[in-house]
């Protein structure tokens, strides 16, 4: 058995490496599932959320919040295994649907004989790789034109999900609850909104947790098994609580509401100048210069105007929106461009290669197995 000395050693060196610099929530969930781990402790989903993310924690309403942080932990881990500890001698590892950690020992690789023909044939394969580069780019990008800076550049991508802001305070069926209200979307509403209605300020306050509705489950399986297939890691959150530095240095996908997008709004705005307003009411404005305004309403059936947009962002990285107002747009549209195929097929009609685009759909439909898509407007954006 490894010696407890030993593993709190190697927490100390992951907690304080360059892969978990800026991510305080892992270290958090890690230090606690070593230390439960460590004494046996019958480890639950909502033990965690009580332990980690607040007292209250509720796992029906904070739907899949522990199960997506210990995902992204365990890609973490595997991350700093392969960048900065490859050798190691100890290793955490969390198994898939497990919040465990196990603590393995790894046997470090041995230095042979056959180093030299080892060399040797490195050599070889890295010049048969820069020599078949551009084949292999030229191929990738026909494959996934909508996703190739995801694909082809080394870094990171994060999905994003919208959250709702939940508000603490009286409410219908009894004395004090939580509840969400549209009009009020982050802090800044909330403060807003207070400084407007003084006499609520003893009423309502703000709370930690956060909401997601079924798109947020859907889209983040749909891409998940995608970039399974594509053999690419995906790191996932909500909004409310990634950190915002990593607009420099990973590939960020935002899925969710128009009106939950915070942080995220102006990098939109500034990229799609078409659009002159997106909260509620799409308003975009034509090549003639005219402004036509768009209204998703939730009715049956369903009609839910969805804004798709890609661009390139900072260094190497491209940044992608599926913008709506109910559910069923972003759904409808993370569906299609999660099918390679249909990827290329919308690719090839409005000669989009190598071009970032917005594109403005009107989703319908009740069921979702029954939604339908329409392509509105097209824009062509500046590389």
């Amino acid at each position: 058995m490894t010696d407890s000395t030993e593993i709190y050693q190697h927490l100390k060196e992951i907690t304080e490496s360059k892969t978990f610099s800026r991510s305080n929530i892992n270290i958090n969930l890690l230090r606690y599932l070593v230390n439960a781990s460590l004494s046996n402790q019958d480890i639950k989903e909502t033990t965690i959320g009580n332990e980690v993310f607040g007292k209250d924690y509720d796992p029906i309403k904070n739907d899949t919040k522990v199960r997506v942080y210990v995902y992204n932990l365990r890609k973490k881990l595997e991350q700093f295994y392969e960048n900065e500890a490859p050798n190691s001698t100890l290793r955490f590892v969390i198994s898939k649907g497990q919040y465990k950690v196990d603590f393995n020992k790894a046997t470090p690789k041995k230095i042979t004989k056959r180093y030299n023909k080892i060399v040797w044939i490195s050599a070889t394969l890295l010049l048969f790789a820069a020599i078949s580069f551009s084949i292999l780019k030229i191929n990738s990008t026909n494959l996934n034109p909508f996703w190739y800076e995801n694909f082809s550049n080394k870094n990171s991508t994060r999905l994003i999900i919208g959250d709702h802001f939940i508000i603490s305070g009286e409410v219908p069926t009894r004395s004090n609850g939580m509840f969400r209200d549209s009009r009020i979307n982050s802090i800044q509403d909330f403060n807003k909104y207070i400084k407007s209605h003084p006499e609520k300020a003893s009423k309502l306050s703000p709370t930690p947790f956060a909401y997601i509705t079924k798109m947020g489950v859907i889209t983040s399986s749909k891409f998940s098994a995608f970039f399974t297939k594509n053999k690419k890691d995906l790191e996932i959150s909500i909004n409310s609580e990634w950190d915002n530095n990593e607009i420099n240095t990973h590939n960020l996908i935002y899925v969710g509401q128009k009106k939950n997008l915070r942080f995220l709004k102006p990098v939109f705005m500034n990229s799609n100048p078409q659009y002159k307003q997106i909260d509620g009411s799409i308003i975009r404005i034509n090549q003639l210069g005219e402004e036509k305004i768009y209204n998703s309403h939730a009715s049956k059936p369903n009609v839910d105007y969805t804004i798709v947009s890609k661009f390139n962002h900072g260094h190497n990285t491209q940044i992608s929106f599926f913008l709506s107002e109910h559910d069923i747009g972003t759904i409808k549209m993370v569906e299609f461009f999660t099918n390679t195929d249909s990827i290329n097929k919308f690719f090839r009609q409005h000669d989009l290669k190598n071009k970032n685009f917005s594109a403005l759909f009107k989703v319908t439909g009740w069921n979702r197995t029954g939604f339908k898509k329409e392509l509105v407007a097209i824009d062509t954006l500046q590389q």
